[in-house]
Parts: C-alpha cells; sequence; structure tokens
C-alpha cells in the first residue's frame, strides 16, 4: 500500500485486514475429513502471516489502535476455533492444549478491560463442553485389552466443572446476557445431569447428594428455557416491526432447543423412576 502516514493508508490497511481475516473464518479444514495435525498447521501458518504483517506493514497501519484490536481478537478466535475442529476430530487432549492458550489469551485481555463478560464467556463454554465430552467418552484400554472404568475420574472431573459454572452464576458475571445465560443454564443442567449417577465416586467429598443433582439439572434446563423463550418472543416482535426473519428464527431454534433438552431430561428421570420401579417388584415378585 501507499507509503504515506496519512488517514487513508491507516483505512486502507484496516479494510485489507477485515478482508483477510474475514476470508480466513471461511476457511477452515473441515471436521469430519481433516486430521487433527492439519489443524495445527493452518494455525501455525497464520500466526507467521500475522507476525509478518507486524513486521512488513507500514508503522502508521500496524500500530493502528483498530488493527491491534482486530489481530488480538483474531488471534483468540483461531485457538478457540481450531480447539473446536479438533475436538470433533476426536482429539479432546490436543483441543484441551489449544483452549488452554485461547483462554490464557482472552484472560489477558480481560485484565486489561478489553474483554467483556459475553467474550470470555466463549471460551468458558468451550472448556466445560470438553470435560462434558470426555465425561461421556469411554475408557481407555489398559494392558489387558478392557476398558478401564473412567467413573471416578469423569465425576472428579464433572464436579469441578460445575462448581466453576456455579460460582459464575453465583458472581452474575452473565447478568444482562440472556443467551448467554441460557447457555450457561443449559451447561450446569448437563453437568448435574451427568454428575447424577456418578455422585458415589466423589465419596465424602461430594458437595451435593443424587437428589440435589436432578433438581439443580431441572431448574437449569427450565431456566434456560425461560430465557431463550423470552428472548425468540422479543426477536420475532423486532423482526415483525423489521420486516425481517433471520434473528427470529435463529433465537427460535436456541429455544427449541433448549425446551428439547428439558423434555429429554425429564423422559430420562421417568425412565430411570421405572426401570427402579420395576427392579424392585421384581425381587418382590420372586421372593414370593
Amino acid at each position: 500500500r501507499r507509503g504515506s502516514g496519512g488517514g487513508g493508508c491507516v483505512d486502507i490497511g484496516v479494510a485489507a485486514v477485515e478482508k483477510l481475516l474475514e476470508t480466513w473464518r471461511r476457511r477452515w479444514p473441515s471436521d469430519a475429513l481433516d486430521p487433527p495435525e492439519v489443524w495445527e498447521r493452518v494455525v501455525a501458518v497464520r500466526r507467521v502471516a500475522l507476525e509478518a504483517f507486524s513486521t512488513l506493514a507500514p508503522v502508521t497501519v500496524a500500530r493502528s489502535a483498530v488493527v491491534i484490536e482486530l489481530l488480538a481478537r483474531e488471534q483468540g478466535e483461531t485457538y478457540l476455533r481450531a480447539a473446536k475442529g479438533i475436538m470433533r476430530a476426536g482429539e479432546p487432549t490436543l483441543a484441551q492444549n489449544f483452549l488452554s492458550k485461547a483462554k490464557d489469551h482472552v484472560s489477558h485481555r480481560a485484565k486489561l478491560k478489553l474483554a467483556p463478560a459475553y467474550e470470555t464467556w466463549r471460551y468458558q463454554k468451550a472448556l466445560f463442553k470438553i470435560a462434558l465430552a470426555r465425561a461421556e467418552a469411554p475408557g481407555a484400554f489398559n494392558i489387558y485389552g478392557s476398558r478401564d472404568a473412567p467413573e471416578a475420574a469423569h465425576a472428579v472431573a464433572l464436579n469441578k466443572s460445575l462448581l466453576q459454572m456455579l460460582l459464575i452464576q453465583k458472581k452474575g458475571l452473565l447478568e444482562g446476557f440472556p443467551i448467554e445465560s441460557a447457555e450457561a443454564a443449559s451447561i450446569v443442567g448437563r453437568l448435574a445431569s451427568a454428575l447424577e449417577p456418578l455422585i458415589a465416586h466423589l465419596g465424602p467429598v461430594a458437595a451435593s447428594d443424587a437428589s440435589q443433582l436432578a433438581a439443580l439439572a431441572f431448574e437449569n434446563f427450565a431456566h434456560a428455557v425461560a430465557l431463550t423463550s423470552g428472548e425468540a418472543m422479543s426477536a420475532s416482535m423486532g423482526a415483525a416491526a423489521a420486516g425481517c426473519a433471520s434473528p427470529a428464527s435463529v433465537s427460535a431454534r436456541r429455544a427449541a432447543k433448549a425446551s428439547l433438552r428439558l423434555a429429554l431430561y425429564c423422559d430420562d428421570v421417568l425412565k430411570a423412576r421405572d426401570a427402579v420401579a420395576a427392579a424392585a417388584g421384581g425381587g418382590v415378585a420372586g421372593k414370593g
């Protein structure tokens, strides 16, 4: 671009950076087809490219506040998107490493008052989802060719994540952000329901019993439904006034997803109770 230090050069440079980053956001490896190492290479190449830009671009562009903010946010977004792709490719440990880098990055931005609560929440949410995915995964094979029982380790990890999520809710960090608050409530519900059947593995360190976890799960799933339903109604009214439907349809999908999650949880609870009742009835019949 031009070598002048005027505002026109900066504007052109900012536009070029925005265009490049937008292109990058559209071009990621395939979650289903590409192995994890492809994601690693893409992240590495993009990091080198941005470092080269900071060195080679005109100083007025490279040091402009807008460009610095764009590149800072992009670094965190890159780590986060790569972590999601690697997780879907079946490498939770590597995904955790990328997420840790992303979380460190956004935590630094938060300390500088550059990252609002809804931005940091996106990274926290990804970490909790990895904890849930790990809890749902089977145990590793041991030297005897059978899978180790992972319940105890999963219980500890789920309990830790649940306590962290409850602290986020207690501090009210997401107040004023209904979408993010609904996501947080849904994750608390998922963590509590996943931990409920494993609570015995925590022993005396357990902070809740199974009935408390069940109540916590239901309460949060229902709260997520209330939040998303209210947001969907507001979006629908706004879209009708503006003559567009896209935001309303996205909000409606969020509300439907929250309602479905609550319904599935209630169905699981009823099935578990029926199974217990059937087992008790069979035992009594056998004794007779």
